[in-house]
């Protein structure tokens, strides 16, 4: 248990110091160029996917730096709670102008793993690219305890099983935090584990193939390759599960189970991830 409580402390002090880090310093183009138009695309798939907003409390795990999420809901008609494990991020973050929303975006500083929340306070819970760097079942379990029965839940989440991301991910060390694993098939089943229903939907695989032209500062090229490749994908994507795992990313609705759920707890060495 104690090899276990340092290995999660070392990780989640790992992942403070690197977002930390990055919060400090501008963006580098290459990432801006690479991530910034799927980061918009993700974040309003996360929005559309939670459907109705209105009057609902809902946790908004790993927010980063970015507002975008946060200012949607709460123009919808939300209470967004942004837990993010760096201090750095979340000053950012509250840097954007909310205007008259800010009251109903609030910033908290916190392992979300270990959330400081009272149990069943949220009516939803959502993240973009978080999942991918915790200990799933200990987040699913802390997840089920701090919103209400049947909460829906949304995650943006990428993928492992594609082997030129895999290749280009260990290329670009540089760009991510160690202990982070993209999903895989048992991954997704911790959620079937705590959840009454999980509607999964795939997304760019064919369309990587325009990031390229991003990077080259094509945005328009980029932009309008990516629209065709993806009505490709959105046909492509609809065939069995071993195509589908070949996508970059996946978005998770799931709604949580009326009763509190365990999830199964992997066999461990005590180092975290």
């Amino acid at each position: 248990m104690v090899d276990r409580q340092t290995g999660h402390s070392k990780r989640i002090a790992n992942e403070a110091e690197f977002w930390d880090r990055s919060a400090s310093r501008p963006t580098a183009s290459f990432r801006r160029s690479l991530y910034g138009e799927l980061s918009r695309r993700l974040s309003e798939r996360l929005v559309e996917a939670l459907e109705d907003a209105r009057g609902k409390r809902i946790l908004y795990v790993g927010c980063g730096q970015s507002s975008r999420v946060a200012y949607d809901l709460a123009e919808r008609g939300a209470e967004v709670w942004c837990a993010d494990v760096s201090f750095g991020s979340l000053r950012k973050f509250m840097g954007h102008p909310f205007g008259p929303l800010r009251p109903a975006v609030r910033p908290v500083v916190a392992d979300v793993e270990r959330l400081p929340f009272s149990d069943g306070l949220f009516d939803a819970a959502i993240g973009k690219a978080i999942v991918h760097h915790l200990d799933i079942p200990v987040f699913l379990k802390e997840l089920s305890r701090v919103c209400v029965p049947g909460a829906k839940v949304v995650f943006v989440e990428p993928l492992g099983m594609n082997p030129a991301i895999g290749l280009f991910r260990r290329l670009t060390p540089g760009m991510r935090v160690p202990t982070e694993h993209p999903l895989r098939p048992a991954d997704i089943g911790r959620f079937r584990e705590v959840c009454a229903s999980v509607d999964l939907r795939y997304s760019e695989c064919l369309a990587v193939l325009a990031y390229p032209l991003f990077l080259l500062r094509m945005r328009r090229l980029g932009r309008l390759v990516h629209r065709a490749l993806s009505r490709c994908d959105a046909a492509l994507l609809r065939l069995p599960t071993p195509i589908r795992w070949m996508a970059w990313v996946v978005t998770i609705a799931a709604r949580m189970s009326p009763t509190p759920q365990t999830p199964s707890q992997p066999p461990t060495t005590g180092a975290g991830l």
